[in-house]
């Protein structure tokens, strides 16, 4: 499908003729580059700080522990809110994800949600992902994802440098949600493609962006990770993520489960794909409410 849509590139941007065998070569290359880190951020972990800044100037800074094996993801977030300071779990399985969270003194969680994934998943990307994936994602939607969309058409592609990165610059349009949005993104040519700079401009305006910075620690044969990513949101929030050097091992599948964490562990059943009434849903509000009873029972047999 890529391959195909790059294809589509040159017939609709105004590339120059002397630039269409780089272009050609960005068009070969740049699908195998994502495959290859969405490859090897399958089995990782580690560390990072987040800071954030909101528009009045105030400061939220987060310390992260994360880990990413397979089919299984989870960010340990710890921050200060008001004086006190909050451990929150996000962890996400192939059937379903949770939700954790308690006072870091406290010796238990409390489960705040269990939820089918893809809900789960939002608060991960916000929380996390989305400055791991930063290399070749914008809010850890893949590139590849966004030329995807009805009415792309390609604006520019040309060389840019970043700093002393030597880059290609490419700039899209396409129709989302009833808008017209704009994608401008600066590719190191250096660094298997990965992405230094991009902004998302909702409605192709720059009044309403998202803007994308990102700087990579790197090891040889082409195995670079973000060493600090700086979102810049449309609303005005920046968002600063420095990342510890990477680790590339596999998670036991048991850490990203409820037992991991002090808590008895519940099986989602599947959803039936010929049952019209939602029974599936209402095992998993029971099993959801039982586990919320133990964890009350547990919390009373400790005092």
């Amino acid at each position: 499908m890529v391959k195909k849509i790059f294809i589509v590139f040159i017939g609709l941007s105004g590339v120059a003729h002397a630039q269409l065998d780089e272009f050609l070569n960005f068009q070969k290359g740049y699908p195998e580059a994502e495959r290859r880190y969405r490859s090897r951020i399958q089995n990782i972990e580690g560390n990072c700080a987040i800071n954030v800044r909101y528009t009045d100037n105030s400061t939220l800074t987060s310390q992260v522990q994360f880990a990413l094996s397979g089919e299984y993801k989870k960010a340990l977030v710890q921050e200060k809110v008001s004086g006190k300071t909050f451990d929150s779990v996000y962890s996400i399985g192939p059937s379903f994800g949770f939700n954790l969270v308690k006072e870091s003194s406290a010796k238990d969680f409390l489960i705040d949600s269990i939820e089918p994934k893809s809900t789960v998943r939002e608060a991960f990307v916000r929380e996390f992902s989305r400055f791991i994936d930063a290399p070749f994602a914008i809010q850890s939607q893949f590139l590849n994802g966004f030329l995807e969309y009805k009415g792309f058409n390609l604006v520019r592609f040309d060389s840019a440098t970043v700093g002393s990165a030597d880059c290609w610059s490419l700039e899209f349009e396409f129709d989302r949600d009833g808008r017209r949005d704009k994608i401008v993104a600066l590719f190191d040519k250096s660094l298997d493609f990965a992405i230094r700079q991009s902004k998302y401009q909702i409605n192709g305006s720059k009044d309403t962006q998202i803007v994308y910075e990102v700087d990579y620690q790197e090891s040889p044969g082409r195995h670079f990770f973000p060493k600090s990513v700086r979102i810049i949101d449309w609303d005005g929030r920046v968002f600063d993520a420095r990342l510890e050097p990477i680790r590339e091992k596999a998670t036991p599948k048991e850490e990203f489960l409820l037992p991991f964490f002090g808590l008895p562990d519940i099986t989602i059943p599947q959803r039936p794909g010929t049952n019209t009434f939602p029974t599936w849903l209402v095992m998993t509000l029971l099993a959801a409410v039982g586990l919320v009873v133990a964890t009350i029972l547990r919390r009373y047999a400790n005092r």
